[in-house]
């Protein structure tokens, strides 16, 4: 759905009815529509290392009444990022999350491996206004028709990554080797699906908003 806000400058309206929106007022329209017992389902996609996650839990936490669903908790093992993004089972997403989420019957769900590579771990869902799913790919074509609203956290790559290499180093985890074919995969799925224009609104990143540091990554 196109995002028609109410006196948003013209240059914020984009081309196609996307807005370039503050999480305030994203929160303000993503907030009318939600219901309890079946939530309103939001999108959330951006280049890896451009604040998705950070933007999911302030965006929930002004609307008060979420859950918040991460795309890698849905990664293939030993399958290599690639412009389809085929890394990330979307069809069990669809089928553990985002179906029944839309019947209004989400009350757990297994995600498909756990932090060290083993079997799913189960995560209970409490009745909430808003289900907000972030990753790369998460409203790729296969899933675009479950959500009510697409965010594109926009944010070049350039930044992204670094900000992505700030993060892995903190963690002791960072591969240069990784993090480059990372880049190229992304890169070229956002040629190939342009999810920056099939979403309904952006969120420009680019300088990290004072709003968004308050929320512990």
């Amino acid at each position: 759905m196109a995002a028609e806000v109410p006196g948003v400058e013209p240059e914020r309206q984009l081309a196609g009815g996307v807005s370039r929106l503050d999480v305030a007022e994203i929160a303000a329209l993503t907030g009318q529509s939600g219901r309890q017992g079946r939530p309103t389902l939001v999108g959330v996609e951006g280049f890896g290392g451009a604040g998705k996650t950070v933007f999911a839990r302030r965006l929930g936490q002004l609307l008060g009444s979420f859950h918040l669903v991460h795309l890698d908790d849905f990664i293939v093992p030993g399958v290599v990022s690639n412009e389809d993004k085929t890394d990330f089972d979307r069809g069990q997403l669809a089928r553990r999350v985002l179906e029944p989420a839309r019947r209004g019957e989400l009350r757990e769900y297994q995600t498909l491996t756990d932090s060290a590579g083993g079997s799913g771990t189960w995560v209970s869902v409490p009745q909430v206004r808003h289900l907000i799913v972030e990753g790369v790919s998460a409203y790729h074509p296969e899933l675009r028709h479950y959500y009510h609203h697409r965010i594109w956290v926009d944010a070049p790559m350039t930044v992204a990554r670094e900000r992505a290499r700030q993060r892995d180093l903190r963690r002791g985890i960072y591969d240069r080797d990784l993090w480059d074919a990372w880049e190229r995969s992304e890169i070229s799925y956002k040629a190939k699906y342009l999810p920056h224009l099939r979403c309904d609104i952006v969120y420009d990143n680019t300088v990290e908003s004072a709003n968004l540091r308050c929320v512990d990554e």
